[in-house]
């Protein structure tokens, strides 16, 4: 539905964004309910829907090729969305209720408590911090100049202030009782910091692969 590059562009890095929210959450649930044994089957299982729709796929979205039926596709994906969750969340929070019945009485969670365990200032600096630093990276070709561009320069500018800020708040929001979104320890555990460089090495492997292996199909086919 973009009507240029730009509007995918910014649609397609805040797609990425709840992408690997999702992922990281989906990770973490996964992690929670299955023992470390069995815990790379389960996440190999959750891949399945990608193979499936290798075969399944062009055939339902060729109904959604014409100008007639085309926003068809995104009802279809929307719909599919939501039922997808609620499979998803009703399991999860069945097993979350028969877990904190096991525990006995629990503290009432207040807004209060809420403020404290989740970093709200600390995710909404990091977004910034994230779009103003890759929003240019992604678009500076369409501006006259590139990065000679005002509108570039600002956006950098503005990222790194975000950054900078950002890591002022995880420094400060352990003496205001607030748990930071990402703690000084993680960054000197070395276990943390390993994984994090596999996790970027692996992903532009198949980003590059994506890229390329789409725009070879694209001109070959």
């Amino acid at each position: 539905t973009s009507n240029e590059f730009l509007q995918w562009t910014v649609g397609d890095f805040f797609s990425s964004i709840g992408n690997t929210g999702y992922s990281c959450l989906q990770s973490v649930i996964i992690a929670d309910m299955t023992p470390l044994k069995y815990r790379g089957l389960a996440l190999s299982f959750v891949d399945l829907g990608h193979v499936i729709n290798i075969w399944i796929g062009q055939a339902i979205f060729s109904q959604f090729e014409t100008p007639e039926t085309w926003r068809n596709g995104f009802i279809m994906c929307t719909c599919a969305v939501v039922v997808g969750a609620i499979l998803v969340c009703i399991p999860v929070w069945h097993l979350q209720r028969k877990g904190e019945k096991s525990l006995g009485e629990r503290p009432r969670r207040t807004i209060g408590w809420l403020w404290r365990q989740f970093d709200f200032i600390g995710a909404i600096i990091l977004t910034a911090t994230l779009s103003l630093l890759f929003f240019p990276l992604l678009t500076a070709q369409t501006y006259t100049g590139n990065f000679k561009h005002p509108v570039i320069i600002t956006c950098l500018c503005l990222g790194g202030v975000c950054l900078i800020g950002f890591l002022i708040w995880t420094k400060l929001s352990p003496k205001l009782n607030v748990k930071p979104m990402l703690p000084k320890r993680i960054w000197s555990d070395r276990t943390v910091m390993g994984a994090i460089c596999g996790s970027i090495v692996s992903n532009i492997m198949v980003s590059m692969n994506y890229t390329y292996f789409y725009q070879y199909l694209v001109i070959t086919r």
